[in-house]
């Protein structure tokens, strides 16, 4: 690697002519997320077995960052074994087979090379090498040799191309001369299906690879649009909405049963639900990125009813919650559970989520030779805050839990399900009163009182579309530590703001920007 060029060379310039202030990055390996390999085995053979996989690793809250997705030799025989069972499923079901079988001449070259073709090219996301089909067509008659049946043979080979790295990886062909170079075409389908479905390019965006129509603005834009208009895209709302806000793990957080009889499984996944649900509504209606916090009307499963103080319908339907502080992401279920133990809220975890995931403030880790005390009395201080302050805090904790706690204690009245209350099981009131701690973008502390102050300090904060961009980016671009993409993400934060701050326009900017359309293997992470 060399150091950071910086350079801006022509061709496409991004929408609005501004993309080319972004700069072109290296070009990673990138494995495919464990959500992305069953979304792709999906999409391309209509499996939708499960088998499992490598462990997820996250970088940056991400499951998706080249940097962490290796593959060591346990982990292989992992994906061995879930191409087996994929192609298990694919061959069981006739309909599936018959997305790979599409001719029946046993041990004719023609067909078994078409069809390794034809396969191969949705699931490498690009077409076959002469010297690749050749090793494929190979093992089809090797197993042939063996008196596998025809239809065995062809199983085979879908194993194996699903066992390769060319399946489980996304490889970026390098460009010929050094320097910043265009992604190339297949490479650019890949990138923004991965990035819109969470899954491989569709038979449309191939064919426009094919016929190198992705170098135009117009055409790239175009698809944009149609990949949006696509059942698809709730994987967007799904893998970069609840990883970024982290809600995706909502259906799967214990609640002790019994202190909170209502949080079911059912309660649980409809919590879930309604995240993804509420940020695809975000994106798809085009709302200001602001309506994440400041909320708006959207619809709820009747489980929820009672956790938002709503009558449940009779009929079982879902229900509309009205516009309000609870309409928003800080005042839903899914956050305020997630943000809790199984027993009780937990106002530092909530404190810090807000922070970190709205306003990226990233409060340092508990530092090496921490010393602090704590020993909880008996009987228990009557509230959470009582209970914080029986912790006998190392000074060097101070700063941090100063700027924490007090978002979190103005959330009090919302216990670890979500439940507005007035008083504790123990009848000692909620006492919601806090005063806030000054931080970079608001000098000055301040008071505040409840959901609807911390809502109002959020949305205020110059920090919050900076940090919805710079999200944006290092799930869509796969990668984020430093130099050039530090730079990318402040410059597309600041190209988003000239125009209407929608997340769909986000994206957009992103899409035909330098950095997405662009690879440049030079531009190292020096500053």
């Amino acid at each position: 690697m060399g150091g950071s060029s910086g350079v801006k060379v022509g061709g496409p310039a991004g929408e609005g002519g501004e993309g080319g202030e972004l700069e072109a990055v290296p070009s990673t390996m990138h494995r495919l997320s464990n959500a992305e390999y069953e979304a792709t085995v999906l999409d391309v053979l209509g499996s939708s077995a499960t088998p499992p996989l490598a462990d997820d690793e996250y970088f940056d809250g991400y499951d998706n960052n080249a940097e962490v997705l290796s593959v060591g030799p346990s982990t292989f025989e992992r994906y061995f074994d879930a191409a087996q069972t994929v192609a298990d499923d694919v061959f069981a079901s006739p309909q599936q087979k018959a997305k790979i079988v599409t001719c029946q001449a046993q041990d004719d070259t023609a067909c078994v090379r078409s069809i390794v073709s034809d396969v191969g090219l949705r699931l490498f996301r690009r077409p076959l090498l002469d010297a690749e089909l050749d090793v494929y067509q190979k093992l089809y008659f090797t197993s042939r040799a063996q008196n596998a049946l025809h239809e065995d043979s062809l199983k085979r080979v879908l194993v194996a191309l699903l066992s390769s790295v060319e399946f489980l990886y996304r490889i970026e062909f390098a460009p010929a001369a050094n320097g910043p170079q265009p992604v190339g075409a297949y490479d650019l389908a890949s990138r923004l299906s991965y990035l819109l479905w969470s899954s491989a390019p569709d038979d449309a965006l191939l064919a426009a690879a094919a016929a190198d129509q992705l170098s135009d603005d117009s055409e790239l834009s175009e698809q944009v649009t149609r990949l949006w208009q696509d059942p698809r895209s709730r994987r967007f709302a799904l893998n970069f909405g609840g990883q970024w806000l982290r809600t995706r793990s909502v259906a799967a957080h214990a609640a002790d049963p019994m202190l909170f009889a209502e949080w079911t499984q059912p309660a649980a996944q409809a919590a879930a639900d309604e995240a993804v649900s509420f940020f695809e509504q975000l994106v798809q209606d085009e709302r200001p990125a602001v309506d994440l916090v400041t909320g708006y009307s959207h619809r709820i499963g009747p489980e929820l009813a009672s956790l938002y103080g709503l009558a449940a319908p009779i009929s079982g339907e879902s229900l509309l919650l009205p516009e309000g502080e609870r309409s928003g992401f800080l005042g839903s279920v899914a956050f305020l559970a997630q943000t809790s133990t199984p027993e009780r809220t937990d106002p530092i975890v909530r404190g810090n989520a807000i922070l970190a995931t709205l306003l990226c403030m990233q409060v340092p880790t508990e530092p090496p030779d921490l010393t602090w005390g704590f020993q909880l009395p008996d009987p228990p201080p009557p509230t959470v805050r009582k209970i914080l302050e029986t912790f006998d805090l190392d000074p060097k904790c101070v700063p941090c839990h100063s700027l924490m706690d007090p978002l979190g204690l103005a959330l009090e009245h919302y216990d670890a399900i979500g439940r507005y209350r007035d008083a504790y099981t123990n009848g000692a009131a909620v006492d919601s009163n806090v005063r806030l701690a000054p931080w970079p973008n608001h000098p000055d502390g301040a008071n505040a009182s409840g959901l609807a102050d911390i809502v109002e300090r959020v949305k205020t904060d110059p920090a919050f579309a900076p940090c919805v961009a710079q999200n944006l980016y290092t799930y869509g671009m796969g990668r984020m530590t430093g130099g050039p993409d530090d730079r990318n993400a402040k410059t597309l934060a600041r190209l988003w703001q000239r125009g209407p701050v929608t997340l769909k326009r986000l994206v957009k900017k992103l899409a035909l920007g330098r950095s997405f359309r662009y690879r440049d293997d030079q531009n190292d992470r020096a500053p």
